[in-house]
């Protein structure tokens, strides 16, 4: 190394592994990034042969029995503690080799399994925090929303003002849906009075009285909205499902009728049967006649035909005592397919009140243009007294259809009515509306004046 210093030749020796002739720098250049400088020189000194060096000059190495260590451990120990002994002096010759095993400017591609295991945790950690962050409750992000609302407030009076109104609109309700098929009056009279009490707690509130944390303006308003709404709802529920459904509770069930039987006779009928259990067919063949119908329109077809028998039909103008009713089930004459009027085994009619369907006079002034129509178009003379049915197979199928739906509208309008009424009371307890009373800092002598 000293003749390279000084302009002469270098120094090359011979490679044990390969056999070549190397200089130092040749070697350096070999192992570069795979080998750190100590080990690098530590080779060239003790394994390279000089020339004219026999094998036997060389210093003795170390070897390893792999017969009682065939996987060598002995010598990675080895290794291990000659890359612990290394110094970051060590690798300033290299600007490649920063550490045992690790080039400069490259992450380990294999960290310590301890580093490995934080950076899990970490990991696992942030996950966590982000999703407690998006599951947080949502009361806390409306009441971000709504502001900090009244701090005096309790869970009880939040309750009270949902709950309490919700069950009053339901009372009310039944009243007017179930009670009035007995009792028209008593449902006018029992819902006065419920509106006077509702009415009579924001009177107290305006007089300055209090009943504990609960806001008397709050539930009296929520009481008195839900006793007008119920009433509402109630008769719309009333006149569109449940006084068609008590109808047919109430009215007679005629049985051994026939197109010929005088319509007056069964006015207070509600389920009128042509039906013959004996011999399996309608009693003097009566039936409805599609080819006869007609259809009023007016953005639906308000169709009807003419219940018929043979005899019925021998003169020159037909007299019908029952006209067989639909909706959006026939065309502008001719073709009548409503309910069960093309099944050989039907004869059963469910009479519809007033005239109307769906429900009781719905549409009825419609169905009587289509009954005009009919008449006009096919020589047809309506009876006195004539009766608009359904024509069906199974009047009880008929009227637990009618049943469902009249159940099922007490059930959506209770969800929607506690939907409405509930956010109402959560909003009113929140902000604490009304738990002062308007005169509560006016004394006495004014607020007599303020009420004479």
């Amino acid at each position: 190394m000293l003749s390279s210093f000084f302009g002469g030749q270098e120094e090359r020796r011979r490679d044990p592994e390969d056999g070549q002739w190397r200089t130092y720098k040749e070697l350096q250049q070999v192992c570069k990034g795979k080998y750190p400088e100590q080990e690098i020189q530590q080779y060239w000194e003790t394994s390279m042969f000089k020339e004219g060096m026999a094998p036997g000059d060389l210093p003795e190495r170390q070897m390893v029995n792999v017969v009682s260590d065939p996987f060598m451990t002995a010598g990675a120990a080895r290794r291990e503690q000659r890359a612990q002994a290394q110094s970051p002096s060590d690798t300033s010759p290299s600007p490649f080799v920063t550490a045992p095993g690790q080039s400069s400017g490259l992450p380990d591609r294999y960290p310590p399994p301890q580093q490995s295991e934080d950076f899990l945790a970490s990991q696992r950690e942030q996950m966590y925090e982000e999703m407690v962050k998006a599951r947080r409750h949502w009361t806390e992000v409306a009441a971000r929303m709504m502001g900090p609302g009244d701090p005096e407030r309790k869970n009880t009076v939040r309750n009270i003002l949902v709950v309490a109104p919700w069950l009053l609109f339901m009372w009310v309700l039944l009243l007017w849906v179930l009670l009035r098929h007995y009792s028209a009056d008593c449902c006018v009279v029992l819902t006065a009075l419920l509106a006077i009490a509702s009415a009579a707690m924001i009177l107290l509130w305006l007089m300055g009285k209090r009943f504990g944390q609960v806001s008397l303006l709050a539930l009296g308003s929520l009481c008195l909205l839900a006793v007008v709404a119920a009433t509402v709802v109630g008769s719309l529920g009333w006149h569109t499902y449940w006084r068609q459904y008590w109808w047919l509770q109430t009215g007679y069930r005629s049985e051994g009728n026939s197109a010929l039987t005088a319509a007056l006779g069964l006015s207070d009928s509600s389920i009128i049967g042509f039906w013959n259990d004996t011999t399996k067919r309608t009693i003097n063949n009566t039936y409805v006649d599609s080819y006869m119908s007609a259809g009023y329109k007016d953005k639906h077809y308000y169709c009807v035909a003419p219940i018929l028998s043979p005899r019925a039909i021998e003169g020159t103008i037909t007299r019908v005592n029952f006209w067989a009713v639909g909706l959006d089930c026939c065309q502008r004459s001719g073709s009548f397919f409503c309910d069960d009027s093309r099944r050989s085994d039907a004869g059963y009619g469910v009479v519809m009140l007033d005239d109307g369907f769906p429900c009781p006079d719905c549409h009825e002034q419609k169905f009587r243009a289509a009954v005009e129509k009919a008449e006009a178009i096919h020589n047809l003379v309506s009876a006195p007294g004539a009766i608009m049915v359904r024509w069906v197979r199974n009047p009880m199928a008929t009227e637990l259809g009618m049943l469902w739906k009249a159940v099922l509208f007490i059930v959506l309008s209770g969800i929607l009515s506690f939907s409405v009424l509930g956010v109402l009371g959560v909003l009113l307890w929140y902000y604490g509306i009304g738990k002062r009373s308007l005169f509560e800092s006016v004394d006495d002598g004014s607020r007599q004046k303020l009420l004479a």
